[in-house]
């Protein structure tokens, strides 16, 4: 199954996500057969999942894709439903990263990859439990699933006889300082094949092993726990929802022959439901407007993966407690008529009581942002370091600052310049704001 980020679906031009991954599967295709391998995939589903920031590193995104949290939260449902071995992330930025299986039968099948390379070939490899070139184990990453289990790099000779690298290599052994001045000049020739002693790569000047018997064999390998990836697989499963309000019912039957899984927009606004209940199962469900409805439990709202926006204007007995949370799962933003509960400000400053960091303030002070007075030239309404200001997704931490948000930090404000979250002053990612003592 193929995930991709907004920013990579609009590096696409023309080109659907479906297309783009049937690319990528025929790529892979072709290098198993042309390896010797006797594995074959297939793209089980295709989807764009929202709010996934594709300037963060890889490493920082594949842990909540294995783990299901954050933007990531519907793809085990996404997973189930299309029956899917394997998930990749495809970015704009920044690919390139794998789990390794913690056992041959305890598959872990999450990698990183970005558009207009390749590079979910080589991931998937790790997937399977191949490592990196003969010899080269990381002690970072668990070891392939078989010693021989890895990539094979025919040392370049000269400029006439590059030699060659397989589908698994990078590092030390692809390259050649010729000279010895700490500068590598020659390079291997990357081939699309992985490695397999039985067949002969061209090395600039002849035909040589793809492999090293015993010691750098993937198709070996591969082949030999064919049956083993083969009972990863998972069976398709969609389930009919359960839902108990006929309205809601009436009005989701109103978009006529649309499956579970192709629900992306709802609007069910002046239909008297009472209650969304199984509404959830809609895994796919990203904006939803129930507005002058008589809700009151909206804790499914809640439990579904993908939802970003809803609109619940004029649902007057709405439980209170659970807009709460669902604001803070959501962001205020993208909950309309989210003030249907009111908002407690008791010290009438403007500034909510759940966010007001200084109840009590007296009748005309002037308050920052964290309901506290602003001390005149001072920082008394800055955030200081590391009390960062924003999250990269809706219900995650904070994590950094945006572009004009102000951060104190060793009594002197600073302003980010864009996202960053370095130590204010460090670079040149900040900018001088003001000194805290008033100069």
């Amino acid at each position: 199954m193929y995930l991709y980020t907004e920013d990579a679906l609009n590096g696409l031009g023309l080109q659907t996500i479906e297309e783009e991954a049937q690319v990528r599967a025929d790529f892979n295709n072709d290098a198993f057969e042309a390896s010797g391998i006797y594995i074959n995939i297939k793209v089980a589903h295709t989807e764009v999942i929202e709010g996934v920031p594709d300037f963060i590193p890889s490493d920082t995104q594949l842990v909540p894709l294995r783990w299901a949290t954050g933007p990531f939260v519907g793809v085990p449902r996404l997973k189930e439903v299309h029956g899917a071995d394997f998930v990749v992330l495809v970015k704009a930025l920044y690919g390139g990263r794998a789990y390794f299986p913690t056992s041959i039968n305890e598959p872990v099948p999450y990698s990183v990859a970005q558009i207009n390379f390749h590079d979910d070939l080589h991931e998937i490899g790790h997937n399977f439990g191949l490592g990196h070139c003969q010899g080269e184990f990381n002690p970072r990453l668990q070891p392939p699933v078989e010693l021989y289990g890895t990539g094979y790099a025919h040392v370049p000779v000269s400029a006439l006889q590059p030699g060659f690298d397989t589908v698994m290599c990078y590092g030390d052994l692809t390259k050649l300082d010729s000279d010895g001045d700490g500068v590598n000049d020659l390079f291997t020739v990357g081939l699309d094949i992985f490695s397999n002693p039985s067949l002969g790569c061209f090395d600039g000047e002849t035909y040589a092993p793809c492999g090293i018997s015993g010691v750098a064999d993937a198709a070996r390998m591969l082949n030999g726990h064919r049956f083993d990836y083969a009972n990863w697989t998972h069976e398709p499963f969609i389930s009919s929802p359960d839902f108990n309000d006929a309205q809601l019912i009436s009005c989701i039957d109103s978009y006529g022959d649309v499956t579970v899984d192709q629900f992306k927009t709802l609007s069910c606004r002046t239909a008297g439901i009472g209650s969304v209940e199984g509404i959830e199962e809609l895994y796919s469900l990203r904006t939803l407007d129930l507005a002058h409805n008589n809700l009151t439990d909206i804790a499914p709202l809640l439990d579904a993966p993908l939802l970003l926006s809803v609109d619940i204007t004029g649902n007057e007995n709405i439980n209170c407690q659970q807009l709460d949370l669902l604001v803070s799962q959501l962001g205020a933003d993208n909950v309309i008529g989210e003030d249907v509960c009111g908002i407690a400000d008791e010290d009438g400053d403007g500034v909510a009581d759940d966010l007001d960091q200084c109840p009590g303030t007296p009748i005309g002070s002037v308050v920052g942002a964290n309901g506290c007075i602003v001390d005149g030239s001072g920082c008394g309404d800055i955030n200081a370091h590391p009390d960062w200001t924003t999250k990269d997704w809706a219900g995650g931490p904070v994590t950094h600052n945006e572009a004009g948000d102000p951060m104190v930090f060793d009594g002197v404000a600073y302003t980010a310049n864009w996202y960053t979250n370095s130590v204010p002053g460090s670079d040149a990612s900040w900018s001088f704001l003001k000194n805290c003592s008033g100069s």
